[in-house]
């Protein structure tokens, strides 16, 4: 197979991992797993709250950080989750929603960060074990902010190995 042709089918292979993992994260969001826990349904509140008042729900304005239950959130996932509480109402589903997105995301970041580290061939074949692991996709079904940690660690890592690749702009000092 010429190298063409083999990185058309890597590519290819790849879309159907990404579907895979789309599929696993979004089918039946709203009702599985099921109940809602009291941590999702604050970051869901807190999300509603600051896209109908820019407050949340304890009337702070755009908060660093978010008070709830005596311990305080992360934002990031809650003001992720924001524009799918906005659009689609306040749900299970738009709250688990971008925990899903984040979920995928880290399938693709993985790819990039194994092409970094080995071969685009090794990528592929550790975002599909990403992709099917009941540990991961148990993660990008629930509206914890840790999710947001899991796509953003693959992501930095593979930016950090790939920079130095491209050397220093022409115009650098450092050139």
């Amino acid at each position: 197979m010429t190298g063409t042709r083999r990185a058309g089918a890597l590519a290819a292979i790849l879309i159907l991992v990404l579907l895979l993992a789309a599929a696993l994260r979004l089918a039946g969001l709203r009702d599985f797993p099921q109940g809602f826990f009291c941590d999702e349904a604050s970051i869901g509140y807190n999300a509603w709250t600051v896209s109908r008042t820019g407050r949340d729900e304890h009337g702070e304005r755009f908060p660093l950080f978010f008070r709830a239950f005596g311990e305080y959130k992360n934002p990031v996932y809650i003001y992720c989750a924001v524009p799918a509480v906005a659009l689609l109402g306040l749900d299970e589903f738009s709250t688990r929603l971008p925990a899903a997105l984040f979920g995928i995301l880290t399938v693709w970041f993985t790819f990039l960060l194994f092409r970094e580290l080995f071969t685009p061939r090794e990528g592929v074949l550790a975002a599909l074990m990403l992709a099917v692991s009941a540990w991961h996709i148990h993660f990008s079904r629930i509206a914890f902010e840790l999710i947001s940690f899991h796509a953003s660690s693959p992501s930095a890592s593979s930016s950090s190995i790939a920079a130095p690749r491209g050397g220093p702009p022409a115009s650098s000092p450092a050139r």
